[in-house]
């Protein structure tokens, strides 16, 4: 059954989604809408009225973890899910973390309209890297046992897609104490089906917003 995804092209938890797609190879639709002048059709499908949403012949799926994972039962190869149950366990944990302790700090930092509030978000963003960062150790990977990327690398990689916006903006960049996370994002943002997951338009349309929001991240090193 083909499946349609439907998008903002900044949010990051569809490019979790998107991300997924292109590492399967599948060919699905995708829609972008307007966040800021959502159809009703979408207010009709979405029950918290959130992307991504997957459409699915008449059902409606919501949250970027279940999207995943619902992609991973039915298109099984190639896997990025950990065999070992422990392991699946630990890779669906880190969908929540990087929400809450990633995503959230590194969206005031794109958005910050005073360096006070840009700095607090860079320590709390710089907070749980280091948590991530001592969870992956030396491994080349989060997912599984680190050997191979996997669902729980999905999970963050949209981090990585802001982080390089505000590194060309001179905004900011990892210190070297967040090295072994800055290779890694490295791979991450080096793989084909991550360059295809991000639409044309991200980086324009996420500047756009900047401007909007008045985004300190604009002056450059002066954030």
């Amino acid at each position: 059954m083909a499946e349609t995804l439907v998008s903002f092209t900044t949010c990051p938890y569809v490019q979790r989604a998107l991300l997924v797609l292109r590492e399967k190879g599948i060919d699905s639709e995708i829609i972008y809408i307007d966040p800021d002048d959502r159809p009703d059709w979408f207010w009709d499908k979405s029950p918290r009225g959130k992307v991504p949403l997957l459409l699915v012949g008449d059902v409606a799926l919501f949250e970027s973890q279940a999207i995943c994972e619902y992609l991973e039962e039915t298109h099984p190869e190639p896997a990025l899910m950990p065999t070992k149950l422990v392991e699946r366990a630990r890779d669906r944990a880190w969908f929540g973390f990087v929400g809450d302790e990633l995503f959230v700090p590194i969206y005031k930092m794109v958005t910050s309209s005073s360096p006070t509030r840009f700095g607090r978000a860079k320590d709390e963003l710089e907070t749980g890297l280091v948590k991530l960062q001592k969870e992956k150790g030396d491994r080349p990977w989060l997912s599984g046992d680190g050997s191979s990327f996997g669902m729980a690398d999905v999970a963050a990689a949209p981090i990585f897609t802001r982080l390089a916006v505000l590194a060309r903006l001179g905004a900011y960049r990892l210190p070297d104490s967040l090295a072994d996370i800055r290779d890694w994002g490295e791979r991450i943002m080096a793989r084909p089906a991550m360059q295809a997951a991000v639409p044309d338009c991200f980086e324009a349309d996420l500047l756009a917003k900047m401007k909007e929001q008045g985004s300190v991240a604009l002056d450059g090193a002066e954030a």
